[in-house]
């Protein structure tokens, strides 16, 4: 996995790690189901985190400004779809601004590497995490190999996540998800906000 930290005040590819140290059972099924039938439905709120099942986050991808005890924001995004991706990425920087400005961070997973991102907006404001082989992508139900979104979302012809963010609680509980399977809507970043604050002041 690679990882951008936006703390970092000089872009550069220093600014991308390549991270070592595993991360629990990430691309292995939970159950002897195979996996592209297994995680055909997104996780929504009220389901658990599959970070649960993990080692501790912080500690695997040496992220500063997440806090043990914090909730967590967690979004997903790729560059590849199509008309989709631009308004996206702009509402997820206007949204780690907003975030930030609580004390709150959000990390992003994408399916290409960093630098990929960074050649379109230099100056990323949020942490960016390289999916390898779409592994947390997979364990959120927001990618199936058996159900290509490709196959149904016109002007998308490669492998994609299905647009989607969550707010997980420092027990690991979803309490909040926005998913755009039809790709026809707006990030709620107030709706966003304000559940991340609920759990901070909880």
């Amino acid at each position: 996995m690679k990882v951008y930290n936006p703390s970092l005040t000089n872009i550069s590819i220093a600014m991308i790690q390549d991270l070592e140290k595993p991360i629990g059972h990430f691309g292995s099924p939970r159950s002897g189901e195979p996996q592209s039938a297994q995680l055909v439905r997104p996780l929504v709120t009220g389901d658990q985190s599959p970070f649960a099942d993990q080692i501790e986050l912080v500690d695997v991808w040496q992220l500063p400004g997440f806090v043990d005890g914090e909730p967590l924001v967690v979004s997903f995004y790729c560059p590849c779809w199509g008309r989709y991706a631009r308004p996206y990425l702009l509402q997820l920087i206007e949204l780690a601004d907003q975030l930030r400005a609580q004390g709150l961070n959000l990390l992003v997973f994408s399916n290409e590497p960093v630098k990929t991102l960074l050649r379109q907006f230099p100056k990323l404001n949020f942490h960016v995490v390289y999916d390898v082989g779409f592994t947390v992508a997979s364990q959120f139900g927001v990618y199936s190999e058996a159900f290509p979104i490709w196959d149904r979302v016109s002007g998308i012809s490669e492998e994609v996540f299905t647009p989607a963010l969550y707010v997980i609680s420092p027990d690991q509980q979803i309490r909040y998800h926005f998913l755009d399977e039809d790709f026809d809507k707006s990030l709620p970043a107030d709706a966003v906000v304000d559940a991340a604050l609920q759990l901070k002041q909880a």
